[in-house]
Formats: structure tokens, C-alpha cells, sequence
């Protein structure tokens, strides 16, 4: 470490530690509400950034007064206390929230530690083991606030912490423009997905429309078999596996949201058996097809790392083209999740989305020429979708490397500062 930094206890570098873990609405004389201000729990912490989604729940304005009589500010850092410990978030939006179960909120003192820095540096492996070293429990490890405050924390030059902070958050500010950007997209698409091959808006001869067993459609339509329309509709092997070499192979953690990622995905031995059969090709769509909890999600591949494979508890479907288009099954398909979640049968535990059952799921076709005009809007939004999922990986792995290098003072700011081009 550089013989200027130094290293001082947490408590002496923080303005507040913000901690009302024990609070509820019903301790404080109230309850939860339909909305207002959300309230946050360690379950909202997700990949070092504040995910808000659906299970959030709400505090009225008056109970928040009661909850938080000290109210969280933008630079706050947001830390889990247990289940799991030491996950952070860096509050860059000043928009009120409630600190819920399992969290502590960190400000920093502004003349002595960068709020970012300290977000930084709490991931980074020498504070995150001793924040470990201080934790208690056995089944589900926790730190008390008596402990956390006494972690020490090392501390470069105030000018020094602001520098690690622009070059790491210049990293993670293009990563999260990216993953909105991507979302934007995504949502757009479903828009006019729905819009045009649902609602039928601006489609000819949507006055004239016919029943079907999905609802009424245009008269030149039709309704067609998931199988009938599928080139490929086929779950795939159960794979060797091998941790060097081999093949990627995608598995049920790798569906979600709608997207393809690969962070959880193994590698299958190519010599115990090929599987050259059911490789995976860009604009695929894959379909969780057994278990409980991810069963019926779908997702489209927007690009590949490698080439791959899936595993026995995902069905992979490529449209029968020239009959029907793939991106526009793609889409179908993943309007459709529901139904897929509904569609699963088996006893509890065993649940599992049959081949045959998928075979028979009904499927709207438009003509020839409806499909093709969303290809042709479709196809490069998925393209770029999938540029920027891949930029987005490259840069995370820059920041992963060069995170606990410079938390901990092996390279020097001045060494990093080729990372400015990412913003």
C-alpha cells in the first residue's frame, strides 16, 4: 500500500449511520399501503445497484416521517446487514425511500471520505473480510452496528479517493446507461409488439375480423400449432460436465427477464457426447421447462460469447422459416409467458413443461408480409440490444479487475487512466 494512505476505523469517517432495522409500520401504529414511498430491504440490493421491483412494498408520507426521521440523501451507501451480508448500493437518486429490514445506510463525512470510494471499497476483498470477520451466526451470518463501525477502512488522500471514484464510476455510470438503454428497447419492442400483432392497430382489414380459439383476429390470419411452425421445438440433453473445455451450456438460471445471460451457464464434455444437435443459434428462444419458481420463463438469445448448448430442463425453438419469421415467434413467444407458467403439470416439486404440451400451444400467424415489417424494425433493435449486453460484460470484467487494485493502493490512479474512454 502507498505509504500515504493510512487506514481509521469506520466510525470516525462517518457523518451517520442511518439503522432502523427493527422498525415495522405495525411498531410505529400504522401499516403498509397500496403506494407512496417505497420501502427497501436487503432483497433490493442486487449486483451493487438498488433494484426496485415488484415485491417493493409502500409507506404512507406520515409513517415515513415516523420511520425515518433521518431521511436518506443522495451518496448514501446502502449495505446488507445479513442474508446475504456486505451486498452495497450507492444512492445516486435522491427520491424518497424507507430503509427496511436488513440494512444499513453509511454517510460519509464530507471533508474526509468520498461516498463513492466507500461503496467501492466495501466491495472490494479486504474490507468485505473484515466485515466477515466481525459477523455472527451460524445458519445466516449478520453484523451488529457496534462491529461494522469499528471495521477499519483504508483511506488514500481525499483527492486520491475522488480519482479511484471517476474511474470506477465512469465504468459502472456506462454499464447502467446501457442496461436502461436496453430496457428502453425492450419495452419499446413489446409496445409495438402488442400494438400491432395484438391490439392489430394499423393493420389491413383489422374492421374484418374473425374468432379464433385465441380471441378474434384479421380474417386473413390464422391460428397454428407452437409445432407447426417450429423447425426446432426440443428440450435439451442432460450434460457432462466438465469445468475446463467442452461446450457452454444454459441452464434455468441463465433465463430470466427476458434475456439470455451467461454468468451461471457450465460447460458440457463435447467426447462423452455431442451435442452438436441442439447448439443454440442467435435469435433462438429458450424456454424453462422444469422446476418451481423459473419454470415458463423466456427469453431470446440476442448474441452468443461462444458456441452453446442447453441443458435437459430447457426447451430451445427456432421458427420454420420461410413460414414464419423468427423474430416475430421470438416476440409471440415471449408475450406469452403466462400462459407457459400455467401451462406446467406434475406434482409439487415435479413440475414440468411437457414437449407435447408445448407442441400443441396456439400460435397467432399473420402473413408473410406483417411478420417481415417487424424483422425489419425488430431485427437491428436486437442486434443492438445484444452489442450492448456484450459491451456491457466487457466492462464489468474491466471494473472487477481494477477494483480491488485500486481500493487497496497496488496501482496508482495515474495507472487506470485509460478507463476514461468507457464514458
Amino acid at each position: 500500500m502507498r505509504s500515504e494512505w493510512h487506514e481509521e476505523e469506520l466510525n470516525e469517517l462517518l457523518e451517520a449511520v442511518i439503522d432502523h432495522r427493527g422498525r415495522t409500520p405495525k411498531k410505529l401504529g400504522g401499516d403498509f399501503a397500496s403506494h407512496g414511498i417505497p420501502v427497501i430491504s436487503a432483497k433490493n440490493i442486487k449486483n451493487s445497484r438498488l433494484d426496485l421491483d415488484e415485491s417493493l412494498r409502500f409507506i404512507e408520507p406520515a409513517m415515513w416521517d415516523k420511520w425515518m426521521p433521518v431521511k436518506l440523501a443522495e451518496g448514501d451507501v446502502l449495505l446488507t446487514s445479513e442474508a446475504p451480508l456486505g451486498e452495497t448500493a450507492y444512492l445516486a437518486d435522491p427520491e424518497p425511500l424507507c430503509l427496511g429490514q436488513r440494512l444499513f445506510a453509511l454517510r460519509a463525512s464530507q471533508t474526509r471520505l468520498n461516498s463513492r470510494y466507500l461503496f467501492y471499497a466495501l466491495q472490494g476483498p479486504t474490507l468485505r473480510n473484515r466485515i466477515l470477520a466481525r459477523a455472527s451466526g451460524t445458519t445466516a451470518q449478520g453484523i451488529r452496528q457496534s462491529e461494522l463501525v469499528r471495521v477499519r477502512v483504508p483511506v488514500p488522500p481525499i483527492d486520491e479517493q475522488r480519482r479511484i471514484a471517476e474511474i470506477l464510476g465512469a465504468l459502472d455510470d456506462k454499464i447502467e446507461s446501457s442496461r436502461r438503454l436496453v430496457k428502453t428497447l425492450e419495452e419499446m419492442s413489446a409496445t409495438l409488439f402488442n400494438a400491432r400483432f395484438v391490439n392489430f392497430v394499423d393493420v389491413v382489414g383489422c374492421r374484418d375480423l374473425v374468432e379464433s380459439e385465441l380471441g378474434p383476429i384479421p380474417r386473413e390470419w390464422s391460428v397454428c400449432q407452437l409445432d407447426q411452425v417450429s423447425a426446432v421445438l426440443t428440450r435439451g440433453r442432460a450434460p457432462v460436465y466438465v469445468e475446463e473445455g467442452g461446450t457452454l451450456v444454459l441452464n434455468q438460471k441463465c433465463v430470466r427477464d427476458g434475456r439470455v445471460t451467461f454468468e451461471a451457464a457450465r460447460r458440457h464434455d463435447e467426447e462423452a457426447r455431442s451435442s452438436k444437435d441442439r447448439r443454440v443459434e442467435i435469435a433462438d428462444v429458450l424456454i424453462n421447462s422444469t422446476g418451481v419458481g423459473t419454470l415458463g420463463r423466456v427469453s431470446q438469445v440476442r448474441w452468443l460469447p461462444e458456441p452453446a448448448t442447453v441443458d435437459g430442463h430447457v426447451t430451445l425453438v427456432r421458427a420454420a422459416t420461410p413460414d414464419v419469421v423468427q423474430d416475430y415467434l421470438a416476440l409471440a413467444l415471449m408475450s406469452r409467458q403466462a400462459d407457459f407458467e400455467r401451462m406446467a403439470h406434475g406434482s409439487t416439486g415435479q413440475t414440468e413443461l411437457t414437449r407435447s404440451r408445448l407442441a400443441e400451444m396456439p400460435i397467432v400467424v399473420p402473413p408473410r408480409s406483417e411478420q417481415e415489417l417487424l424483422r425489419r424494425f425488430y431485427g437491428p433493435v436486437r442486434e443492438k440490444i445484444g452489442s450492448l449486453e456484450r459491451e456491457s460484460i466487457t466492462l464489468s470484467r474491466i471494473r472487477d479487475a481494477l477494483l480491488p487494485k485500486l481500493v487497496s493502493g497496488e496501482v496508482r490512479v495515474s495507472q487506470a487512466s485509460f478507463t476514461e474512454n468507457a464514458s
